[in-house]
């Protein structure tokens, strides 16, 4: 089962710099109880599921009262002062409603990291999830690029110099003639039992090494 997507802070940037309009009016007209209701009102905001308030229900209202720390009256009296300032919307307010968007743009980030989408002004339809456009395929090479035969081959040989001639590695010798150097087995790191077959292979490649080599030495020695 997924994990319900949290819509609600944890925190909320507080600027070091000088306050904001709204900050600096509610700290001038009411002294500390100002800063103290409009820091506590964020934390409320952020603290609630979809970044709104609805204290509609008088319990809710009594807890926001209780949250300032200060009578009713005091606490009526600096919200709506907030109102006036449009520091949270007006029209939700009247219905008893708190929201603050610019707290709402302020953790956009947070919403981000999450891959969540931002919490909607109550009554608004949430925004709908864009569709990621599909990636633009690479354009194809306009030359394939060359086929390489398998390692191993004459025209690919091995480090040593030596490729497979039905199923034999050989290596190149300086008068050009090849000499086997190991089994019809492709892996030269392959060990085990030998079949009774390879047995016989390989006694016949030993002798044919052993007969091109002294072909090699007769003609050596009329040079």
């Amino acid at each position: 089962m997924a994990r319900p997507h949290k819509m609600n802070v944890d925190y909320f940037p507080h600027f070091c710099s000088p306050g904001s309009r709204t900050l600096h009016i509610l700290e001038r007209k009411y002294g500390n109880d100002g800063y103290a209701f409009w820091f506590k009102l964020l934390e409320l905001l952020g603290n609630s599921a979809g970044l709104f308030y609805d204290f509609n229900d008088t319990q809710d209202w009594e807890f926001l009262v209780s949250k300032m720390n200060m009578d009713e009256e005091l606490a009526k009296e600096i919200l709506q002062t907030v109102i006036n300032l449009h520091a949270i919307d007006e029209e939700l307010a009247g219905k008893k409603i708190l929201w603050c968007q610019n707290l709402v743009k302020n953790v956009a980030g947070l919403f981000q990291r999450r891959n969540q989408p931002l919490p909607t002004k109550p009554g608004e339809e949430p925004a709908e999830p864009q569709e990621e456009k599909p990636s633009t395929p690479l354009p194809k090479p306009k030359h394939e690029p060359e086929k390489r035969e398998p390692k191993g081959t004459k025209d690919d040989p091995f480090e040593d110099g030596s490729y497979y001639v039905e199923g034999i590695r050989v290596g190149p010798m300086q008068d050009e003639r090849f000499v086997v150097l190991t089994t019809k087995k492709k892996d030269p790191n392959q060990y085990g039992l030998m079949t009774p077959q390879e047995d016989k292979e390989l006694d016949e490649i030993k002798e044919r090494r052993k007969k091109h080599n002294e072909e090699l030495r007769k003609e050596r020695e009329k040079e």
